[in-house]
């Protein structure tokens, strides 16, 4: 089960580290897109640092976690899902409301 406790889960700080500076690479390469200043291929670079390392942690839990008797492909789509899916879900429903919002002011 999942656990906010590192010493009791497969997380890693640095992974965790190299994820978020991914990211902020992306959100860096779309602002400087957008800006119009100039043009940068540094989104399509943090996406795919970003599913590299992904990569990794799959490769990682199906090695450690698979030595186990009770985990399975089961166990681990659920795994996947929740880790996933807890993000994805909350960050859909404010994209939404926020269309409808625009919408809503005529924007």
């Amino acid at each position: 089960m999942f656990s906010l406790d590192r010493s009791k889960n497969d997380t890693s700080v640095t992974l965790d580290l190299l994820w978020a500076m991914a990211a902020q690479v992306v959100c860096v390469g779309h602002a400087i897109n957008i800006s119009g200043l100039s043009y940068t291929y540094l989104p399509n670079v943090g996406v795919l640092l970003f599913f590299i390392l992904s990569g990794f942690v799959i490769a990682h839990t199906l090695s450690t976690k698979s030595d186990s008797d009770d985990y399975g492909i089961a166990a681990f789509g659920i795994e996947r899902f929740a880790r996933i899916y807890t993000a994805f879900f909350p960050a859909i429903i404010l994209i939404a409301a926020a269309d409808y919002f625009m919408q809503w002011i005529g924007h």
